[in-house]
């Protein structure tokens, strides 16, 4: 027969089990339409401690944005000093879907470069950039990452022909 003890170690394992899946579920859940596309960890720019400025300064934009998220059309940033940030959303993703973004980008950043001053992570409907430099305003051409399209262009033509407001290029 099992103890008592042995039993209630079991039921309590069961419990913790079944809120790791809905965890794991929930976060799945906010990302259904949204890919995951890259992330980059900027170890050059060191790492933060609990606690310290530089943490409050990023709790206070992390509210700033979250609320900025649902209010605004899909855009915020903010620069100093000591952090810059940006949140850009999808034009098609403002409101809830950027909101649901940047929780969700957050939450993977938080995993994946735990304390690290810089961070950018990309997703198919926003990208959420923090940086430890002042950033805001300048183009940054040292973190990038390629993408490719499987599809193929169908009708060249037409597409020269939208793209252009109705002046494509014969050829």
């Amino acid at each position: 027969m099992y103890s008592s003890s042995s039993v209630s170690k079991r039921l309590l394992l069961i419990h913790v089990l079944a809120i790791q899946l809905l965890l794991i579920s929930s976060e799945l859940s906010l990302n259904t339409t949204n890919a995951y596309l890259n992330h980059k960890c900027l170890v050059s720019q060191g790492k933060y401690k609990p606690g310290s400025d530089y943490e409050k300064l990023f709790r206070k934009i992390i509210k700033m944005f979250y609320k900025a998220s649902i209010e605004k059309q899909g855009y915020d940033l903010l620069g100093s000093d000591t952090l810059s940030a940006i949140l850009q959303c999808r034009g098609d993703s403002y409101g809830p879907k950027c909101r649901d973004c940047f929780v969700t980008s957050l939450a993977v950043l938080r995993r994946k470069c735990p304390w690290s001053k810089g961070r950018i992570i990309w997703y198919d409907e926003c990208l959420l950039a923090i940086s430890a430099t002042y950033a805001t305003g300048k183009i940054d051409f040292d973190n990038i990452f390629c993408m490719s399209n499987a599809k193929k262009l169908g009708d060249k033509l037409g597409f020269g022909d939208v793209w252009n407001g109705g002046d494509a290029v014969q050829g």
